[in-house]
């Protein structure tokens, strides 16, 4: 739950969801654990949440992604 609510965070916003990432210096981390447990979505609206996530850090202007 806490990943797909990392997803809602950055479709919302996703230049000020990276900025908190970078300023506690988790970033990493998150994707990494993201990207770990992405099999272990199992109900559309799992998916839904991290196909928005994704598509909104595509969207983000590149001066906004670290």
């Amino acid at each position: 739950m806490i990943l797909q609510a990392l997803a809602m965070c950055f479709s919302y916003n996703a230049g000020l969801t990276f900025s908190i990432l970078e300023s506690s210096g988790k970033t990493l981390l998150v994707f990494q654990e993201w990207f770990k447990f992405m099999n272990n979505f199992s109900k559309d609206f799992e998916y839904r949440r991290n196909i928005f996530g994704l598509c909104a850090i595509v969207k983000t202007p590149e001066n906004q992604i670290p």
